[in-house]
């Protein structure tokens, strides 16, 4: 997974919506954004992290049954930050404006179908044959493709939010935000 592409997804979400269960206490919008900053750091960092265990034990491995099981460890790990990401979410409040709830149910259905894509791609890292290392490698790469690919589309879901809806509080209190720093 690439480290752009997750933080721009996440950016974007910052930019137009809201997370919380529909029960969640409301917030200012300034306290949400810190909230949810806090929370894209703390998963950027987890992601991060899963992404430098997986090189550091692979570099010196020789065989695809030997890396098999780091690679579906690395989406195991990004599957827990993503569940974290979920949680810490969830916990952030609702922000206090006009359409809050509506928007973040969109960014919790988005963020759910992350968690999905993760899952996916764990249970197809878990299925690669390693009898070929040549096939090994370029089904990992097309798996790779596949998942930049869904976060991609992922972020897609959130382009016509900011048209239905006014996102510019967000926008302004991320920025404002030092904690927002990552996404800026």
């Amino acid at each position: 997974m690439k480290r752009a592409l997750a933080l721009s997804f996440v950016a974007l979400a910052i930019s137009v919506a809201g997370a919380s269960a529909a029960n969640a206490a409301t917030v200012s919008v300034e306290e949400y954004v810190n909230n949810v900053c806090t929370s894209v750091t703390a998963f950027s960092e987890a992601s991060d992290q899963a992404t430098q265990t997986f090189q550091n034990d692979t570099a010196t491995l020789t065989k695809v049954s030997q890396v098999k099981p780091k690679f579906v460890a690395f989406f195991d790990s990004l599957r827990d930050a993503v569940t974290q990401l979920q949680a810490d979410l969830k916990g952030a409040g609702t922000p206090q404006l006009a359409h809050g709830n509506t928007i973040a149910k969109q960014l919790r259905d988005v963020i759910a179908s992350m968690g999905d894509v993760v899952t996916d791609a764990r249970d197809t890292a878990a299925d690669l044959k390693t009898s070929s290392p040549k096939q090994f490698a370029k089904s990992a790469t097309e798996l790779g493709v596949k998942l930049d690919k869904a976060f991609s589309n992922v972020g897609d879901g959130f382009d016509g939010l900011p048209k239905r809806y006014d996102t510019s509080t967000l926008k302004a209190a991320q920025q404002a935000d030092a904690a927002c720093a990552i996404l800026n």
